[in-house]
């Protein structure tokens, strides 16, 4: 794991902090956690229930048409890898092992985007949704105590993703289109429901602090 990594999930850097090197960024892959602005520099990625709206705004509408394009053009061999990739969701959320679960429902949604065979419509889904997993691993303090209450059902997840993959290995691409979005919808109540729990006074005050 790359220092500037640690420095965000650890909460040494903390949303909204500037960082000056952005070329360092992306050097070392993290730059789906910073996002740059202009006139103002680069500073960590922030996230609220605003800016989950919005980008589920555009989520709801590109990815449904990815996974009915992906459904035209999925192979053994990329049902295979998706099986896999769910196995290790699965193990994570029984070892609530936060940073390999999200590492992993990023990689299973992306290898969807990359089936439907449109590079277009896979930068657009990787720019629109890569700051909602991002905001799981620098807020990992705060939702490893909302979800130690009970608030992130893993089961529910995980069959969720199942239904996903179930989709598109047997379902009319039509069906695959309009399910797609009917789950993709659940999943925004809840990433708006934890962004609010972990932005709430109680869990804020349980962020690492920063260093001087």
């Amino acid at each position: 794991m790359s220092r500037l990594l640690e420095a965000i999930v650890s909460g040494e850097l903390r949303p909204g902090e500037r960082i000056i090197e952005t070329k360092l960024a992306r050097q070392l892959g993290v730059g789906h956690l910073v996002t740059k602005h202009a006139n103002r520099g680069t500073h960590v990625t922030e996230l609220t229930p605003k800016a989950v709206e919005d980008m589920y705004a555009v989520r709801l509408e590109l990815e449904p048409m990815a996974a009915e394009l992906a459904r035209k053009r999925i192979t053994k061999d990329h049902i295979t890898q998706l099986r896999k990739i769910l196995a290790k969701m699965a193990e994570a959320g029984r070892t609530q092992n936060f940073p390999e679960l999200m590492n992993n429902d990023l990689a299973f949604h992306q290898l969807i985007w990359k089936v439907s065979g449109n590079a277009t419509l896979e930068r657009a889904l990787n720019l629109s949704c890569a700051p909602l997993f991002a905001f799981y691993l620098f807020r990992l303090p705060q939702f490893q105590s909302a979800a130690g209450d009970g608030s992130y059902d893993f089961s529910k997840d995980h069959n969720e993703h199942c239904r996903l993959l179930d989709l598109l290995t047997t379902g009319d691409p039509e069906l695959v289109r309009r399910e797609f979005r009917e789950i993709l919808a659940k999943f925004k109540v809840d990433q708006i429901t934890h962004v609010r729990q972990v932005l709430s006074p109680t869990h804020r005050s349980m962020a690492p602090p920063s260093t001087p």
